[in-house]
């Protein structure tokens, strides 16, 4: 019996310190791409929401309740240059928020397209020669949203 108060007294504790310190529960998936660069990248999600990361080939998607929501790819630092001067000429292109001049910069674009809008993001990877290109076919909300839980690093 004494025990079993032991126990008890321990969980009520317990879930009354989790409930105080505002604790939450984090999880992800991590992904690494040895791209035709020389690169070693790692892809990582946060999927406390549900979102998933999958990929094929040196092509990463990520998808909420089984729906595609963002797909990437790997680009060279010529084809990022090359994106890049379309972006700034193109008048199927809007810039929706240029960061390029951060440190960790990106260029975050809606892109008219035959069937509709996509919502692209294109940056280069820090200490790395690879790019990023994001796109999603869905809402700026959702894309921003997907783009807000990755993060992409070189690995050693």
């Amino acid at each position: 019996m004494k025990l079993k108060k032991c126990i008890c007294s321990f969980m009520v504790c317990s879930m009354a310190f989790m409930g105080l310190t505002g604790c939450q529960f984090q999880t992800s998936k991590s992904l690494v791409f040895n791209v035709e660069t020389g690169d070693k990248i790692e892809v990582k999600l946060d999927t406390t929401d549900k979102h998933t990361l999958s990929h094929e080939d040196n092509i990463f998607e990520i998808k909420k309740d089984d729906k595609l929501v963002l797909k990437g790819i790997f680009i060279t630092k010529d084809i990022y240059d090359i994106y890049l001067n379309n972006i700034h000429t193109s008048k199927q292109a809007t810039i929706i928020e240029d960061k390029l001049e951060e440190e960790e910069g990106y260029l975050f674009y809606k892109a008219d397209v035959e069937d509709g809008s996509e919502y692209d993001c294109i940056f280069m990877v820090k200490d790395a020669n690879t790019g990023i290109l994001l796109g999603s076919n869905e809402s700026e909300e959702v894309a921003k949203e997907a783009m807000d839980k990755l993060t992409i690093t070189a690995k050693d």
